[in-house]
Order: structure tokens, then C-alpha cells, then sequence
């Protein structure tokens, strides 16, 4: 990125009213969730402008990773102190944990877009449209970081024909403070992709793994483990719905379905929690009372091989553990032996779709 300008470049009018914006990059590859502070465009992906005004960006990453953030239809400043030589630019990037501060001078019309240009990023949320409202319409009192949304648009916008169902757009409100008197059409993007994963074992001595339909926040699953040490099968199937707040938290609400010994089908509700180490943790107690309490860590020893451990105490059926390691042959096959305190030692393989 140059330091400055080879000649003097004209900076907008002082008298120009200006506001800022702050767009923190956030993003989660567990997840495949890429945001501006912390919400995707189909949550929050409209920045109103209106024209003859000043806006500065203030870009924060929170992310371990490069976004190059490019402005359709505008050139900004880039602001590092260098006056009138400040560089004119419309893609600046944003390297890990850094910061940098750009302005444009809103002097156009129409719908704009704004996104990170690493295209997965883009397409996974990492979006915003800069829609120029209305010679009525009036920016919100606070914008920034603190200015409720995403993007420091000031509230909640969902771009296309499902409107702003918290704040919405008519000719009635078009000149309140934060009310659009225009909401852009997303192109399809306004909706919360939703994604299909299977991630499971089959081994000479038990089969275990979860089936699951994501999108940004919630996961819709179903988890099974099936033991066959003797002529007959015990099983145990979980039907759930996760809720994911950040990396560290989420909460779950499902139906257990069993056949083990003095069990029953039950509801139950918990919690799950990333402590130090990225170790999982977990707690969760039923519809008869029992409480079961869990962790279970993945440790990478090559580029290809894993050792994994897990246990578990549950009031009703008591301790449960397993151990064992895992060597990757691909994206979608693994093979993996495994010591269960219930089913024994076996081995097998691992699919991921």
C-alpha cells in the first residue's frame, strides 16, 4: 500500500457534514460465518448514505486473516497522516488484527457495494450495500460500532423484498431519523445459506457421528452412537437444535432416544463451552433430572495424524470414556482406531461429507 500520494489531491470540503462508521471484520472457519461486526449480509447488510456527506471508515480486523475491502463507484482516502498526499484508492487491505481508517465524500447515487475480496468471504457475509437515501431522509443520531446493527448503519437492515421488518421503509417515514426511504435488493444474498454436513464412523465395533443442517447460528443435527460388542445393539440418537452465540458458547435443546439399560426417551437442555487449550466441555441435564457432564479434545500430533480422547459422567449411566487416533487419507476419508469403555477396542473408518 503506498505511504502517499505522488501530488496533492483535493480533500473533501470541511464544511461538509461528516460521520463515522466502525466495520469490524469478524469470521469463524468452524462455521464458514464471515461478517462485519459479527453479523453476515443477510443479517445486516444495508449502510444508508445520503449524499453530501463525509463518511469515515473506521476498518478493526478481528480475524487471523488478510480481507482486501473494495468500494464499488467510489474512490476513498486512505488517512495515515499524510495530509493532502493522502493516496485516493477503492480496495485497501486489512491485514491480521490491524486497523485502518479510509473517507469518501458521498457524491453519487444508487446502490453501492462494499465487501471483503477474497469471494468465499464475500459470498459466506462479509458484504454490505452503501444505499444512498432520500434528500429527506437524515442519518441516525450515533453510527459507529455502538450504533445498533451491524455495519453502524444505526438498526437493523435486510436488503430485498422482505424489507425492514424491525424499521420499515414508507413514504410515511421517509424523512425520520434512521428510517430508509429506500432498501436495495440483495441479489439473492439476503437469505442465510443453509448447509448439509455428515461427519461419522464406522468401526468393527461401534458406530458414532452426527448428521447436520447449518447455517450462521443454529445447527439442526442428529447425533448417534451405536455399540455391537455382543449379539445385540445399544444406541443412543439425539435430535437437537444448537444455538451459536460465539467460538466459546452455544446452548442446546433436544430429544434423546436410547435403549439402554433403565433408560427412557427424554428431553434435555444444555450448554456448550470452549475452555482454555481448545478443549470442549459440555453440560446438559433431562427430563427425569440426570445430569450429564462431558469433554473431549483433538490433538494434532503431523499434518495427517490425530489423537483423540473423550469422557464423560452421566448421574444415570455413570462414567463413559474413549481414546484413540485418527490418520487422515483425505477431505473425505479417514481411518481411525478406537478404544470404547462400553463397546471395547476397534477400528474402521471415517467419512466426511
Amino acid at each position: 500500500m503506498p505511504r502517499r500520494s505522488p501530488t496533492s489531491l483535493h480533500a473533501p470540503s470541511k464544511d461538509l457534514p461528516r460521520r463515522t462508521i466502525t466495520l469490524r471484520a469478524t469470521g469463524d472457519m468452524e462455521r464458514y460465518i464471515w461478517s462485519f461486526n459479527g453479523r453476515t449480509f443477510a443479517e445486516d447488510g444495508v449502510i444508508p448514505i445520503k449524499k453530501g456527506e463525509v463518511i469515515r471508515l473506521e476498518f478493526i480486523n478481528d480475524t487471523m486473516m488478510h480481507h482486501p475491502l473494495h468500494l464499488h463507484g467510489h474512490f476513498f482516502r486512505i488517512l495515515a497522516g499524510q495530509g493532502k498526499l493522502s493516496p485516493l484508492k477503492h480496495t485497501i487491505d486489512l491485514p491480521p488484527m490491524g486497523r485502518r481508517t479510509v473517507e469518501f465524500e458521498a457524491n453519487d447515487r444508487g446502490d453501492w457495494l462494499f465487501h471483503c475480496h477474497l469471494l468465499y468471504h464475500m459470498h459466506a457475509g462479509m458484504t454490505r450495500i452503501f444505499s444512498y437515501q432520500d434528500s429527506s431522509w437524515q442519518p441516525p443520531l450515533s453510527d459507529g460500532a455502538a450504533g445498533g446493527g451491524g455495519g453502524g448503519s444505526g438498526h437493523s437492515a435486510k436488503p430485498g423484498r422482505q424489507g425492514m421488518p424491525d424499521m420499515p421503509a414508507s413514504s410515511g417515514d421517509s424523512g425520520h431519523q434512521g428510517g430508509l426511504s429506500h432498501t436495495p435488493d440483495g441479489g439473492g444474498h439476503e437469505h442465510d445459506p443453509l448447509y448439509l454436513l455428515l461427519d461419522g464412523t464406522l468401526q468393527s465395533h461401534m458406530s458414532e457421528g452426527r448428521l447436520t443442517a447449518r447455517n450462521s447460528h443454529n445447527d439442526w443435527y442428529a447425533d448417534w452412537e451405536a455399540g455391537y460388542p455382543d449379539d445385540d445393539t445399544e444406541y443412543e440418537i439425539d435430535l437437537s437444535w444448537r444455538r451459536y452465540f460465539n467460538p466459546n458458547f452455544s446452548t442446546i435443546l433436544g430429544w434423546r432416544m436410547t435403549n439402554g439399560e433403565d433408560s427412557e426417551d427424554r428431553p434435555f437442555a444444555g450448554v456448550e463451552y470452549r475452555l482454555p487449550y481448545l478443549i470442549n466441555s459440555s453440560l446438559a441435564v433431562d427430563g427425569e433430572g440426570d445430569v450429564r457432564a462431558g469433554l473431549n479434545k483433538r490433538l494434532q500430533l503431523t499434518d495427517r495424524v490425530n489423537l483423540l480422547a473423550e469422557v464423560q459422567y452421566d448421574t444415570g449411566s455413570q462414567w463413559e470414556w474413549s481414546a484413540g487416533a485418527e490418520h487422515l487419507l483425505n477431505k473425505t476419508f479417514s481411518l481411525i482406531t478406537q478404544y470404547h469403555s462400553d463397546y471395547g477396542f476397534g477400528g474402521g473408518l471415517r467419512f466426511r461429507f
